[in-house]
Formats: C-alpha cells, sequence, structure tokens
C-alpha cells in the first residue's frame, strides 16, 4: 500500500519536460513518499494500530501535493480513497496485503494512462492554440515524408555505367 514512490516515478516519467512550474508539484511527490514510508514505519513499529490509521497518516502528503499546484488532484484523490478503502478491507481480513498491492498497482496503472492521455490532451489543445507551431510542425511532417518517398525511389532505382551512358532501370 505504500503507492506514493510508485506514482512519483510514473508521474516523472510521463510529464513533459521539466519547468520551474513542474519544480514544486515534483517535490511535494518527494516529501509525501517520505511521509508515506514514515507512517508505514510507525505502523510496523506499533504506533499506529491497523492499516486503516496508516493511511490516514498520510493526509497530509495528500495537502502537501494539493498546495503545490499538481493539475490532476482528482487522481490523487481517487488514489488516496483507493487507499483508504484497500487498508479498511486489509483490517477487516476480506483481502491481504499482497491483493491490496495488488489492486493499488491496477489502479496506478490506470491513473498513470490517464494522466498521459492529459498530457497529451493539454499538449495538443496548446498547439491548436498556436497555429505557427501547428503550421510548422505539419510542413515539417510533409518533408519528412516526402524526403522519406524520395529514399524509397531512389533504393528502387539501379543504375549502371556503361560505356559514356548511365542506364537506370
Amino acid at each position: 500500500m505504500n503507492r506514493l514512490p510508485a506514482l512519483l516515478l510514473i508521474t516523472l516519467t510521463f510529464s513533459a519536460c521539466a519547468s520551474a512550474a513542474q519544480q514544486a508539484p515534483e517535490e511535494a511527490f518527494l516529501e509525501a513518499t517520505d511521509m508515506t514510508t514514515e507512517c508505514r514505519e510507525k505502523r510496523l513499529a506499533g504506533e499506529l494500530r491497523n492499516y486503516s490509521e496508516s493511511a490516514d497518516c498520510r493526509d497530509r502528503a495528500r495537502q502537501n501535493i494539493a498546495a503545490s499546484g499538481y493539475p490532476h488532484m482528482d487522481l490523487i484523490d481517487l488514489m488516496f480513497a483507493h487507499d483508504k478503502a484497500l487498508a479498511q478491507r486489509v483490517d477487516s481480513g476480506e483481502i491481504s496485503e499482497i491483493d491490496a498491492q495488488l489492486l493499488s498497482a491496477e489502479l496506478l496503472a490506470a491513473i498513470a494512462g490517464e494522466e498521459q492521455r492529459r498530457t497529451i490532451a493539454d499538449y495538443q489543445t496548446h498547439l491548436q492554440k498556436r497555429p505557427d507551431l501547428t503550421h510548422f510542425l505539419n510542413s515539417w511532417n510533409r518533408q519528412q515524408q516526402n524526403k522519406n518517398q524520395i529514399q524509397s525511389l531512389q533504393r528502387s532505382i539501379t543504375c549502371t555505367p556503361s560505356g559514356n551512358m548511365v542506364q537506370c532501370y
């Protein structure tokens, strides 16, 4: 149920290039990872009685992520709510910790996919607002296609010298 390190890795992997504005969420995720580890250690040491208390212990981590300006807080809220529900199920004996970790991993994969989809959609929206960039990218894509077609044609033509002439076929 220690999913924040994995979420941090996925977020950093799928996010667009880091800018100054993105540094605050990255730092918040690092702090959240530390807080998650601290809560887990408290549970293992007996300072927290169960998984539910350990999940509740991480509320400050969620607040830090929200304060950082992370743009997909609905996904973070979903993850924390899911984590709390799984903790209750583990505490009641309904599922094992391993089952909870598997369910968490499945949700993380879905969250990573959704975050990537949103990032791509945001980028496409940005391009639509910048017709100069869109025109440039379309022109560049056409040039690359033409270049590829010419290279294909060049590979399909064989030329051999014959005296003062060159025969191509």
